[in-house]
């Protein structure tokens, strides 16, 4: 991000990264990356990185991470909180 100072043309100034929060899903047979996507506010493509995907394909797994999901709609089922990660993220 670049700011524009009066003291000086330009500085640049270098935003504390974001704590990667992330939730464990539980896969069931009917999910999907795209449904998963559009259940937790999060693209697909960022869930594929996080987990080091290289398809879309997760009906073999067994669980996968969600990173900085949208905490409404989290379905307790299907979800696995992670305490002490959880704490390390705060």
């Amino acid at each position: 991000m670049i700011i524009k100072n009066e003291s000086t043309k330009y500085s640049h100034r270098k935003e504390e990264p974001k704590p990667i929060k992330y939730i464990i899903h539980k896969i069931e047979y009917h999910d999907t990356l795209d449904g998963l996507s559009l259940q937790y506010n999060v693209s697909a493509r960022e869930i594929k990185i996080f987990n080091g995907l290289t398809t879309d394909d997760i009906y073999y797994m067994k669980e996968i991470k969600i990173p900085n999901p949208d905490l409404d709609n989290i379905h307790e089922s299907t979800v696995e909180f992670d305490e002490e990660a959880m704490r390390k993220q705060t």
